[in-house]
């Protein structure tokens, strides 16, 4: 089996889903192309909840009533185990269905990439490299910084201003 430029395809992924014109296949390649990318901003979304919820894991929110700074905001710990408990189920429900859904649009793209038609490979290929590009130009920084803001905490409070191993 080798890789086709021919455009008409019978029978492409469904029962009578023919693409007989040059207009379906651009349709059908820009569709294979947003799919790919999909696939890496479900990812990049992933990244970034993770972060997100392993900064505030245990960080019970705040009491309408009570106004403190927000430092003491985000140092509260539940004291009921079952908001933790609550966190977890959501986090882990959250996560599996990105999961299923990422799993799903792959196994997708493999069958039309074993459709063997190059402009559809081609397009599966160039989505998920443009969606990595853009998608993870964000530096591991940018996903502490997230984080943060989430726990109201600047890291560079945390920080100490000055160091003394320069003048060991």
């Amino acid at each position: 089996m080798y890789f086709d430029w021919n455009y008409r395809i019978n029978d492409f992924m469904f029962d009578n889903l023919n693409i007989d014109s040059i207009e379906k296949c651009l349709l059908i390649v820009f569709i294979v192309f947003c799919l790919a990318y999909l696939t890496e901003v479900i990812k990049t979304f992933q990244k970034i909840l993770n972060k997100k919820l392993q900064a505030k894991w245990f960080i019970a929110t705040p009491d309408q009533n009570n106004e403190t700074t927000p430092l003491v905001n985000s140092l509260r710990i539940p004291i009921d185990h079952s908001i933790v408990k609550k966190r977890r189920i959501q986090n882990h429900l959250v996560q599996s269905l990105m999961y299923m859904l990422n799993l799903t649009i792959g196994y997708f793209l493999m069958l039309v990439a074993m459709a063997m038609y190059a402009g559809h490979f081609l397009a599966i290929i160039i989505g998920m490299g443009f969606g990595y590009y853009f998608l993870n130009v964000i530096s591991p920084d940018f996903y502490e910084s997230i984080s943060d803001k989430s726990i109201n905490i600047n890291q560079s409070e945390n920080m100490p201003r000055s160091s003394n191993y320069d003048q060991i």
